[in-house]
Parts: C-alpha cells; sequence; structure tokens
C-alpha cells in the first residue's frame, strides 16, 4: 500500500494517520491555592498579581491562571487540575521565574508559595 495507508480491523486506509490530543483522567483531581511572591532583594516578598501560573504534568502544560487578589491577598491563585500523582506550577515575571513541584501528590486540596527570582 502507499506511504501512511494499512488495514485496521477489516477497514483500509489510503491516507496518512492524522494525530489528535486526547485529554486523559489520571485519576486525582487538585485545587492548587497559593501565592506568586517576588523577592527582589533577598529579604522582602511582595506578592504579584497578574502573573500566568501555568500547571505542567508529566512536562506537559494542562492548565494555566493568573495570579490576583482572593480573599483579600494580592498574587493569590487557584486552580483545579487533573493529574497522575505529581504537577509542577511555574510563574514568571520580567527576568525571574520560580516554581512549585509536588511528587506522588495523591489529590487532596494542596498550598504553596511559588518565589519568583532572578
Amino acid at each position: 500500500p502507499p506511504a501512511g495507508a494499512g488495514e485496521i480491523d477489516g477497514y483500509t486506509t489510503t491516507a496518512p494517520a492524522h494525530t489528535r490530543n486526547i485529554a486523559l483522567s489520571y485519576g486525582y483531581t487538585t485545587t492548587l491555592s497559593g501565592q506568586v511572591s517576588d523577592n527582589p532583594l533577598g529579604t522582602t516578598f511582595i506578592n504579584r498579581n497578574g502573573l500566568p501560573v501555568i500547571i505542567e504534568v508529566e512536562g506537559r502544560e494542562v492548565d494555566r491562571t493568573t495570579s490576583r487578589t482572593i480573599g483579600g491577598i494580592q498574587g493569590s491563585c487557584r486552580i483545579t487540575f487533573d493529574h497522575p500523582g505529581t504537577f509542577r506550577a511555574s510563574a514568571s515575571f520580567e527576568g525571574r521565574t520560580g516554581t512549585y513541584s509536588r511528587a506522588r501528590h495523591t489529590g487532596a486540596a494542596s498550598g504553596g508559595i511559588i518565589i519568583l527570582r532572578p
């Protein structure tokens, strides 16, 4: 058969296969609540609103939110996402980056601080 063609379960294809992103249900859902804080002088923490917070699972972005004021606290974030037990949250601001990771997390609510450093 031509390149990309083949037979699957009695059906013959004549075109190359197409790929699709399929969302997987990992079994754990977590709501991450926390703050994004800049540490410009090494001693003072400044909570920052308006920064993207990106959630990665197995090295791929699965969701994102933006830090904002929640319950009167600037720089807060709250996001719910599916994961297989580990995840990584990251944020960045004008040359500063920070991450928060949890390994073997079982899906209960989680809280953490992302501290931005140069």
